[in-house]
């Protein structure tokens, strides 16, 4: 008899993307993710399909963030799936980055990048920096200019990029198929 494979929801698309590229290059097929559409308060969204597929006899995990309080951030996951009665198991929930320490996938990304490769961190941070400056400059323009400052870009906003400029194509890659994001990832970008 075949087990139906794993399902691991994950908070949003760059979340699956790098889980997907991971499994990927860990040669793991018997794993699907999806995505919760938020971290955990987002739970009830995804509460219909974690049912469907833990009837259809998938285990079912959740990687979402740790932030910056993980044991507080562990608490209110678990008693998010316990309040919806979610059939996730505790050890079947991972903290990003590493179950262990505060963060986000941004830090798993930062922290796994090639040294080789680590220049392209550095140039997101001084283009966030070139930003910061046009803002600044843009205040200290003339009286009566009104037009709104530039949007600083966030810690969620380098994953897309810095996959870009790692030679991602769109495509598919044993079986997992890449929605509206970079694609394969490299993994010579990554010490992984």
């Amino acid at each position: 008899m075949t087990m139906a494979p794993t399902a691991v929801f994950v908070e949003g698309g760059s979340d699956k993307q790098f889980v997907d590229r991971l499994l990927d290059h860990m040669g793991i097929v018997e794993v699907e993710t999806d995505i919760i559409g938020g971290g955990a308060s987002h739970l009830p969204t995804a509460h219909p399909r974690i049912l469907r597929r833990h009837d259809a006899g998938q285990r079912v995990g959740v990687i979402v963030d740790a932030d910056t309080e993980v044991e507080a951030r562990r608490r209110e996951v678990n008693d998010q799936i316990r309040e919806l009665g979610l059939p996730i198991e505790i050890e079947d929930v991972f903290l990003v980055p590493n179950d262990r320490d505060g963060g986000d996938l941004e830090t798993l990304l930062e922290d796994i990048a090639s040294d080789e490769h680590r220049v392209v961190h550095e140039c997101f941070a001084r283009y966030k920096a070139c930003v910061r400056e046009a803002n600044r400059q843009r205040v200290a323009a003339p009286a009566g200019r009104t037009d709104a400052a530039y949007s600083t870009p966030g810690r969620k906003d380098r994953c897309t990029p810095i996959a870009a400029c790692s030679g991602s194509s769109r495509g598919q890659r044993n079986g997992r198929t890449s929605t509206g994001g970079t694609g394969t990832w490299k993994h010579r970008y990554w010490r992984l």
